[in-house]
């Protein structure tokens, strides 16, 4: 026999107790995949009973700020369904949203038409849990009696007061649940699905329209009820023997069942048996084989590096070399070192290819991020979206986006929105507050860690300890360069923010300035428009309001002239002409109100100052409302016998005491109304105080009542332009002085203008109110 053969025999010799004790192996192997198998669809169960709690929760969540900061009060049932059908349609996992009164009467229901939701879920035990424990609920399996659909019920109380007023309901489509099981990409022929409290399946990943509704098998409830989780042997809907696992969620009262076939589970059983017999005819080849090898080492040593040679050329691993010879010693050495070079070579290339990629992928990820910040113009959204993207291209344990502002170590961070899973990283960031300070202000990015004697305060010893980890801060600055705000991540361990992720972030931070112009603008933007619609609805009513009588009071004299009727007595003509001027004098109020609003706008309004004794201007402009006086029975008495000279633009300063008189007649309720004169020499200043005792203005609409195109009083008397205390305002400013009310509701109210008796051609600002 040949050495090959002889070879051959003792590596078959040498394998049979292998192949023996692989046998052994592999029945033990058999058991603890069994082990693995339970395990493996157990944490499944547990995973999907994760995702199905934390979808509910979102559901819980989203309802929970909604009536939280709902003003359900001021909407009538059709808003309330109009609102509501606006936000179904942004979430396309809720069938429907009901709002029903403690009580359980039915207010809005969007799957029907608006006042026609006449029934009750007063019935209903989820209804009943949520008005009793002022918690959410959720319901079984159930059937809405809205649009006859079967849903499963979020509820959520509205309390206000203490005391339950509605209950929110999100009704959840079971195509949703079902679709949640069937993306979690279970292995084929594994089985998922939901049951509720009453053990009835609610979902399904597979024929989740033959199923959805029935009860869970017998066995199967018996065991879900007896414990949270758990695996078991049962038969499936299908009628197949199955073995499978349950698991409890825990924020919704259901249960997550997986399943699969037995065949399935036997089925990599015996796939590993026979992989071991391959395994064992595999491993008796190899003897062979290196048998074989060793043979040609005998019998050719350079026959072997003809070999090795090829293997090099190849890319392959260089087969062993016999060195009994040294000159083949020598060139297995040198193959192998340049095998050996070849690999590193090769690391090296492909450590560079990685670092590419990488790079790639970050540009990529960059001009992503980018895209829906640029397309975002919602303020809030924006600023959460940024926040979430940089703190994920970060990988930092926390990120926030920080409002601009000087920062010491005594403060905390101004943070708007924030990002991660250390809700309490920022009471632990309070000793870097100095460190991050020049990155708040909009000087420079700050990259900081616990690893670096940088950090420390040497003049604040006690304060030089820091939390172990890492900090970066990069600022958003705006297109004029001023600082919009900064973002900080926070990383436990010393390496874990990077000057890589500095550069990232810095990148963030430039699109994300464009984007928060962007939205601030559009919001302005929003506003301007707001406020233009708003004025010309007013000013469209007011200006109608003078014309109507006055066009009235013109058709009756043309009515009177056509017919031929007798002339109208003077007293008549007279009571006529004066109720027209009066509408005239009104619509030419209301002219020059616009137009002086047009004037101080585009920053036009002119001041011509000429010396004013402003007690006999007072006197003559009480006099000019001695009509309005007779027609409304107000008194006036005025307080201020001493002459009080000063320069003042005569016209402007009659239509500040002017417009003040006007109002103290039209909201005093008839009541007397008085008005003192007299001058303050420290600051040579000059005041009129105008007190009425009519309604008077509430202290929150103090600052308010100064707006442009604010209105505030009853509905029958806050008429006009809401232009009046707002032009008064500017042009007592204008000319250097300021205005103050002081007023309690039913108690009347107080102006007092106060102003520089010499021209001192600049506004000035008082620091205390003059008294008489």
């Amino acid at each position: 026999m040949r050495l090959r053969t002889h070879l051959a025999l003792l590596v078959i010799a040498a394998m049979v107790p292998l192949i023996v004790y692989a046998g052994v192996v592999v029945r033990l192997l058999s058991v603890e995949m069994r082990q693995d198998i339970d395990a493996a669809i157990r944490e499944t169960a547990r995973a999907l009973a994760a995702a199905v709690g934390t979808h509910v929760a979102s559901v819980v969540s989203g309802l929970e700020v909604i009536a939280a900061t709902g003003d359900f009060a001021r909407y009538t049932p059709e808003d309330l369904h109009e609102r509501a059908s606006r936000l179904i349609r942004s979430q396309p996992a809720w069938a429907a949203i009901t709002v029903a009164r403690a009580d359980g009467q039915v207010l809005v229901n969007t799957l029907t038409t608006p006042g026609r939701q006449a029934y009750s879920l007063a019935d209903e035990p989820y209804f009943r849990q949520v008005v009793q424990t002022k918690r959410p609920a959720l319901s079984g399996y159930r059937r809405s009696r809205g649009a006859g659909l079967n849903v499963v019920s979020v509820g959520v109380p509205v309390v206000r007061g203490g005391a339950v007023q509605l209950v929110l309901t999100a009704s959840l489509d079971l195509d949703v649940l079902s679709r949640i099981l069937h993306d979690h990409a279970l292995p084929a022929r594994w089985t998922a699905a939901i049951l509720d409290a009453n053990g009835t399946i609610i979902a399904r990943s597979r024929n989740a329209d033959r199923f959805v509704g029935r009860k869970a098998t017998p066995r199967l409830l018996e065991r879900s009820q007896r414990a949270a989780e758990d695996v078991f042997e049962d038969v499936t809907q299908e009628g197949e023997p199955a073995f499978g696992a349950f698991a409890r969620t825990r924020n919704a009262p259901w249960t997550v069942v997986i399943g699969l076939p037995m065949d399935a589970l036997a089925k990599p059983i015996r796939g590993t048996l026979g992989l071991a017999l391959l395994g064992g005819l595999g491993l008796l080849a190899l003897g062979l084989g290196l048998a074989l090898v060793l043979a040609r080492r005998i019998a050719g040593p350079i026959s072997a590096l003809s070999g090795a040679a090829t293997a090099l050329g190849r890319r392959q691993p260089i087969p062993p070399v016999s060195r009994a010879v040294a000159e083949v010693a020598a060139v297995a050495e040198a193959l192998e070192g340049a095998a050996a070079e070849r690999d590193r070579r090769e690391r090296a290339l492909n450590e560079v290819n990685r670092h590419l990629e990488d790079e790639r992928q970050a540009v990529s990820r960059l001009h992503q991020i980018a895209m829906a910040l640029t397309a975002e113009l919602e303020l809030p959204r924006l600023l959460e979206r940024l926040t979430e993207e940089a703190t994920h291209l970060t990988g930092a344990h926390y990120g926030a986006f920080v409002e601009p502002a000087p920062l010491s170590s005594e403060q905390g961070l101004a943070v708007r929105v924030g990002s991660g899973d250390l809700p309490d990283a920022l009471t632990e960031m309070t000793a870097w507050a100095r460190v991050l300070a020049p990155a708040l202000t909009g000087e420079r990015p700050v990259l900081a860690s616990s690893a670096t004697p940088e950090v420390a305060e040497p003049d604040r010893p006690e304060r030089a300890a820091v939390p172990a980890g890492s900090v970066l801060a990069v600022p958003v600055r705006g297109r004029a360069g001023a600082a919009l705000g900064a973002l900080v991540f926070a990383h436990p361990d010393p390496n874990g923010l990077t000057p890589r992720h500095q550069r990232l972030v810095a990148s963030v931070a430039a699109t994300a300035a464009v984007a928060l112009d962007n939205a601030r603008l559009f919001q302005e933007a929003q506003q301007a428009i707001a406020l233009r619609d708003n004025f010309v609805s007013v000013a469209s009513h007011e200006l109608r309001t003078p014309l109507v009588p006055l066009q009235l009071q013109v058709q009756s004299l043309q009515r009177n002239i056509a017919r031929g009727a007798a002339p109208l007595s003077p007293e008549a003509l007279t009571a006529a002409l004066d109720r027209m001027a009066r509408q005239v004098h009104r619509l030419g109020r209301l002219t020059e109100d616009l137009l002086d609003a047009s004037r101080i706008a585009a920053d036009r309004l002119e001041l011509r100052p000429e010396p004013v004794e402003l007690v006999a201007f007072v006197r003559q402009i009480v006099a000019d409302f001695q009509g309005e006086a007779e027609r409304t029975g107000s008194t006036v008495a005025l307080e201020g016998p001493e002459p009080v000279e000063g320069v003042w633009d005569r016209a402007r300063l009659e239509q500040v005491l002017a417009n003040l008189v006007s109002n103290a007649f039209k909201y005093g309720a008839g009541a007397p109304i008085t008005i003192a004169v007299g001058h303050v020499p420290e600051p040579d200043l000059a005041f009129v105080r105008v007190r009425d005792g009519g309604v008077g203005i509430a202290p929150e609409d103090h600052a308010r009542i100064f707006g442009r195109f604010e209105r505030v009083g009853p509905s029958h008397t806050a008429a006009g332009l809401g232009l009046g205390l707002w032009i008064t305002d500017r042009l007592v400013q204008a000319m250097g002085g300021r205005i103050a009310v002081q007023s309690e509701p039913g108690q009347g109210a107080t102006f007092t203008v106060c102003l520089p008796r010499a021209d001192r051609g600049a506004p000035v600002r008082l620091a205390s109110e003059p008294t008489a």
